[in-house]
């Protein structure tokens, strides 16, 4: 969080904020030389509730339950693990899909070795707070949400206006794009363009992984499916290669276009 949103978030939350260090955690699991771990604060902690919005994602399903613990407060081995080509390539790791999801199923695995007892939600979708136990909350979500809306006519071309609030970088508006590309029966033709408008005033993004995984790798990126690149927001570049190889991605309304040249 910034200066300014620990701020803000000081005139709401009396008691004092600790910003999650994922370098600062204690081992709960070891799979295959890997260390599993979340927050040492939530560790010796008696219990611990999660806070969050529960929403379509990318490869939980859904956001929401555990996640907030097991990603948002993880150690940064799990952290990338999780999102390793393994998991997120994975055809059953679908937008909107909790089970099967082996994605899902490893969080919901390792959220129950931690303390986290109750999840408390809010879901856009149907306006509503829900409270209860994090597993139950997501098999919920799964069938209650319906972020779907059926199309009777496969488009060539699709414009995604990206909010602000979401449009902040290419890291974070590309999801429009990728969200509709991998979803189950996407209302495209194969070939088809999607323009993503958003002003993206953050350029690339601020993770260096995927970063560092743009300068290296062109697009369409196929060359990508079959490697391992590791660091902050790394995986992005998987998700655009699985879509460059059906369909035409464009930006548009960027703030600084000669970014996104070729």
């Amino acid at each position: 969080m910034t200066d300014t949103e620990l701020i803000e978030a000081v005139g709401v939350i009396p008691e004092s904020l600790v910003q999650h260090n994922p370098d600062d955690c204690v081992e709960i699991d070891r799979v295959e030389g890997t260390s599993i771990g979340i927050s040492r604060y939530l560790a010796t902690s008696e219990w611990s509730l999660t806070v969050g919005t529960i929403e379509v994602h990318q490869y939980a399903g859904v956001s929401g339950g555990y996640k907030g613990i097991v990603v948002g407060c993880g150690s940064r081995g799990s952290i990338g693990r999780l999102h390793g080509r393994s998991f997120v390539c994975d055809p059953d790791v679908q937008v909107g899909r909790v089970s099967p999801n082996p994605f899902r199923a490893e969080i919901e695995r390792i959220g129950h070795l931690t303390n986290c007892r109750l999840a408390l939600a809010f879901v856009p979708s149907l306006n509503e707070w829900w409270f209860g136990h994090p597993s139950a909350l997501m098999l919920l979500a799964e069938v209650a949400i319906q972020p779907w809306t059926p199309e009777h006519r496969a488009y060539q071309n699709v414009v995604l206006h990206v909010p602000a609030s979401k449009g902040g970088s290419f890291y974070q508006a590309s999801r429009a794009a990728t969200y509709l590309a991998l979803s189950a029966s996407p209302p495209l033709v194969d070939g088809g363009r999607i323009i993503v408008s958003a002003t993206m005033c953050e350029g690339v993004g601020s993770e260096e992984g995927f970063r560092r995984a743009l300068e290296h790798n062109r697009p369409p990126w196929t060359d990508t499916l079959n490697q391992d690149v590791s660091g902050a927001g790394a995986q992005r570049i998987w998700m655009l290669a699985r879509l460059a190889q059906r369909y035409h991605l464009a930006v548009h309304n960027v703030a600084d276009s000669i970014l996104f040249e070729q």
